[in-house]
């Protein structure tokens, strides 16, 4: 199962557009309302790591995890907690930590400011004053957070025990871990695509047989198109390209029909790192590029299972998983 932690100011809500395209390809989601575990005494952010890790680990035996903003710091507190419980860790426009003491004890008197307006101002002009940040500036406008303000007292408590200036750079330790990360920042998001951790030239190379492993790089990581772009498939042609992508197969070099006969290996089949190395260096033109780029697209979200009904038919999945760095000469 997925675990979906939304932001600050955010509710489960916020997920339901992405649960419901997941449920369109058999894909099981539950969002969580942060603000309950705030409700009755504070909680460190390392204490809430640990919180998630036993809540979620007494429903689901290998979950995987996805946090926005807030609900991404969250979870990388989960995921340093106890690394053997994931199956994978998602990010998304989640900051891994302030590098400098300067800058977190800035961040600190900051928050605690918002955690004062949170409780001291009537909740229409504390969500105005929210609003009206610039980082803010040409997002669309903010959901209804009406329902919001019974646990305002929470959000207030979150704004000084969940504060990223209360919270260590954990991005060294979270190259070192285990767990299989995808990072996403949006193409308009330009204070987290600037964020060293987003891009894949800033993480160390992979040492042969560890990628994937602690020392080697986590995941793939890209920048994710918007919900809303057209090329992202609504739940019919989510069921139409899956099915495209499953009927095909790698037409060339190490995939192709000389290693994988007599068609290639099935498209569905070939490693995530293999799709990444063709994002950087180009997909081919045409039909083939356009399923190779959605196939990623799949796979780096957590929907490889929508496959498995196709694998399944045909016998099994094959067995293609190679070294990334034979790509090049391969």
């Amino acid at each position: 199962m997925l675990w979906l932690l939304h932001g600050n100011l955010g509710s489960p809500a916020d997920w339901k557009p992405v649960m419901d395209f997941l449920r369109a390809g058999g894909v099981e989601a539950r969002a969580l309302n942060l603000w309950r575990y705030l409700e009755c005494c504070p909680k460190s952010l390392k204490d809430m790591g640990r919180v998630l890790c036993s809540e979620i680990a007494s429903q689901d035996r290998h979950p995987l995890i996805c946090g926005y903003s807030l609900g991404g710091r969250l979870a990388m507190q989960a995921v340093l907690a106890h690394p053997p419980l994931w199956k994978g860790a998602i990010f998304v426009s989640a900051n891994p930590g302030l590098e400098h003491e300067e800058e977190r004890a800035a961040r600190r008197a900051k928050d605690a400011e918002w955690a004062v307006q949170c409780l001291s101002a009537s909740w229409e002009n504390f969500l105005k004053e929210w609003d009206a940040q610039g980082v803010f500036e040409g997002s669309p406008p903010p959901p209804d957070r009406s329902s919001l303000k019974p646990w305002r007292k929470s959000i207030s408590r979150a704004f000084i025990d969940w504060s990223v200036g209360a919270q260590e750079n954990l991005a060294p330790l979270l190259k070192q871990s285990p767990v299989p990360q995808l990072w996403i920042a949006g193409q308009r998001d330009a204070r987290f695509s600037a964020l060293p951790i987003y891009h894949p030239s800033c993480r160390p190379p992979a040492s042969p047989g560890n990628a994937g492993k602690a020392g080697g790089m986590p995941a793939t990581i890209y920048s994710a198109k918007p919900m809303n772009d057209p090329e992202i498939p609504d739940a019919e042609d989510l069921r139409k390209l899956v099915e495209e992508i499953a009927q095909t197969h790698i037409p060339f070099g190490m995939y192709g029909p000389a290693k994988y006969p007599p068609k290639g290996c099935p498209l569905m089949d070939v490693p995530q790192e293999y799709l990444a190395w063709f994002q950087a260096k180009g997909f081919p033109k045409g039909k083939l590029g356009r399923l190779m780029e959605q196939c990623l697209l799949l796979k780096g979200n957590g929907l490889d299972s929508l496959f498995d009904p196709f694998r399944k038919a045909n016998g099994g999945k094959k067995n293609a998983r190679r070294r990334v760095w034979d790509f090049e000469n391969e």
